[in-house]
């Protein structure tokens, strides 16, 4: 009886995770894959406090234009690809999103999509008009809703910000 009444006070959270590149005290590029739809978004944070797991060091040609944002462009477009593999090869429902399903997208979907990116990109031969060393990071999140973090698909408009970011 007394876990019911905990369960049903308790607010519900919906897990997911972020892949972030940049610098901490100045701006990071986020892409998130909803784990409901597949969707991708991307948005850019300001933020110096929060603690994430560091999966590599990106090298950006920013000498050639190159940027943050060109890099998840990279990650997103392997996300799509893995993640259509990632759907066919497991029984997962799009309402089934706990922990341990958001444990098993980063290590199938996100992180192999960025490690691939950073491998690429550090294979290229530096740039003579400049480079730039970004560290990556994977972010566990915990959304109040199961859906996008800060858009409205249909419309638009902002929705909420993030509750928690976590290790």
């Amino acid at each position: 009886m007394l876990a019911h009444l905990k369960k049903a006070l308790t607010p519900q959270s919906y897990p997911s995770a972020l892949i972030v590149i940049g610098t901490f005290g100045g701006s990071m590029d986020m892409l998130h894959l909803v784990p409901e739809s597949g969707g991708v978004e991307r948005f850019g944070y300001m933020a110096s406090y929060y603690t994430f797991r560091r999966i590599g060091t990106a090298t950006l040609q920013k000498g050639d234009g190159d940027s943050e944002w060109k890099f998840l462009d990279n990650v997103e477009s392997k996300v799509g690809k893995l993640w259509s593999n990632f759907q066919s090869s497991t029984s997962l429902a799009p309402v089934q999103t706990g922990a341990a399903q958001v444990d098993q997208i980063v290590e199938d979907v996100l992180k192999p999509a960025a490690l691939a990116v950073i491998r690429e990109r550090g294979e290229r031969p530096r740039s003579t008009n400049g480079t730039k060393d970004v560290p990556v990071y994977i972010v566990r999140i915990k959304r109040p809703k199961a859906r996008e973090i800060l858009t409205d698909p249909t419309t638009g408009e902002m929705l909420y910000e993030p509750t928690s970011f976590a290790m």
